[in-house]
This record gives structure tokens, C-alpha cells and sequence, in this order.
């Protein structure tokens, strides 16, 4: 049986591996947000929905979502007001040519400051992932499961034998695995 590739939404496909993990994409997205983010520099105390702008059917849901949660990362490395100005511009589809102009410096040194505030963003987002979605399971929160020992599945603790010498006084394993264990010593 073969695995079949489906646009369900129409331009969605491309995006959907889209993310926020090396510098390259990020300048991609920057460098090409006024293309694919539809909603970019309108003027939002103005924008209602019954004078849109745009088709917000055919603006692709991932695309927004990561445009907005890019906001948030360049809004959490706190770039200087020049940082600021160039990022926008070039958000706007200034080149690096054109900022150079603008700015007034050598087209090098554009790049090498989009370079860092891509890093930047790649640096933050690998921090948020780090702290929200792999250590989320090292913070104790109190329930009423408990992982057992043998199946590592978590289960109600009504489903552990007791134990004096264990800190939360329960068996290490739930009591359907340590009556396998015990069945199969007979």
C-alpha cells in the first residue's frame, strides 16, 4: 500500500514541513512575508471584515500561525530601533541592496546583521521548543496516575498494590504486571 500526498487546502502542502529550526528559513520568511502573509501591514485599527482586503479563505492557517508566532520571537530578542526599522523594511521586500542604500553602509554588513537576527530568532525559538515541549515532563504535577515500571504506561494509582519503603508508598509496578511477573515465576 502506497502513501499518497493530499492537498486537502489549496496551497497548504508547501508549508506544512515549514518551520522555525535554521537561519535559511527564517530569512526566507522574512525576506518574503509581504508575498505570503496576507494580513501583513495592513493597518489593523482599520481592517474590518467587512472591508477585507484579501480572500481570508484562501490565506493558508499555518502560514499565519507561524508569521505570528515569528512576531513573537522577534519581539523576545529585543532588537535596537535601527534592528527594527531594517527587519520591517526587509519584511516589506526591501533588498539587502536597498538597505544598504538606506542605511547608508556596505551591503555586507546588511547581511551580516540579518544574519544575526536570524540566528537570534533560530536561537529563541530552540529555547521555547526546549522549554515548553521537551522539558514540560521533567515539572512535577500532581494527579492521580503513576507510570509503571514494566508497561510504562501511566495509570490510575487505585491500580498499585501498597508499599512502606517507596516515597508515594505504592508498588514500583501496577498490579496487572506484577501478577504477570508472578505467573510466570510458577
Amino acid at each position: 500500500m502506497g502513501a499518497v500526498q493530499r492537498d486537502i487546502y489549496a496551497r497548504e502542502w508547501e508549508w506544512h514541513c515549514t518551520n522555525l529550526s535554521t537561519t535559511k528559513i527564517i530569512k526566507a520568511l522574512l525576506k518574503n512575508r509581504s508575498k505570503y502573509d496576507l494580513l501583513w501591514g495592513l493597518d489593523k485599527n482599520t481592517y474590518t471584515m467587512s472591508k477585507s482586503y484579501v480572500y481570508l479563505n484562501e490565506i493558508v492557517e499555518e502560514v499565519t500561525c507561524l508569521y505570528i508566532y515569528l512576531d513573537e520571537l522577534v519581539k523576545e530578542i529585543k532588537l535596537n530601533k535601527k534592528q527594527q526599522k531594517l527587519i520591517t523594511m526587509y519584511q516589506y521586500g526591501y533588498t539587502e541592496e536597498d538597505l544598504s542604500l538606506e542605511f547608508l553602509v556596505d551591503k555586507k554588513i546588511i547581511h551580516d546583521i540579518l544574519k544575526t537576527i536570524c540566528k537570534k530568532i533560530q536561537k529563541e525559538n530552540e529555547s521555547r521548543w526546549m522549554n515548553e515541549f521537551i522539558l514540560w515532563n521533567k515539572k512535577k504535577v500532581e494527579t492521580n496516575y503513576k507510570q509503571c515500571t514494566r508497561c510504562k504506561k501511566f495509570i490510575s494509582v487505585d491500580n498499585f498494590g501498597k508499599h512502606n519503603t517507596t516515597k508515594d508508598n505504592l508498588q514500583p509496578c501496577c498490579k496487572k504486571c506484577d501478577s504477570d511477573r508472578r505467573n510466570n515465576k510458577i
